[in-house]
């Protein structure tokens, strides 16, 4: 395993200590509201995000097909494809607009926006 790892960023490439303090001033730097925006809920991109996934799955199953060799993420992708869709039913089903508005949120939407980004890259 090498030293040092990095993880791109927008053209930045920053370590794991980088990482960590910049994602603690980031939060240093949140400003908590009593509810959520109903801008943020993120049903939409999940199942944006979702497709994306499936397209892939099909692809991935059409190449299987057709005798295509297959990289580990792909076959990972195969494995594990009904886990990634139960989980993705399950949050539809438990996150409703009206349950999410309702839990804390970030009121400073531009950082929250970078925040979620980086966490969920992590």
């Amino acid at each position: 395993m090498e030293k040092n790892r990095y993880l791109n960023i927008k053209g930045a490439n920053l370590e794991k200590e980088q990482l960590n303090k910049y994602i603690t001033q980031i939060a240093e730097e949140h400003i908590i509201s009593k509810h959520s925006d109903k801008d943020t809920y993120p049903i939409g991109k999940l199942k944006e995000n979702f497709e994306i996934i499936l397209d892939t799955y099909e692809i991935l199953n059409e190449h299987l097909k057709l005798g295509i060799k297959i990289h580990s993420a792909g076959e990972w992708i195969l494995d594990n494809f009904y886990i990634i869709e139960e989980t993705v039913k399950n949050i539809e089903k438990n996150i409703k607009l009206k349950q999410y508005i309702k839990l804390p949120g970030i009121a400073n939407r531009k950082i929250s926006r970078i925040c979620t980004n980086i966490c969920i890259s992590k």
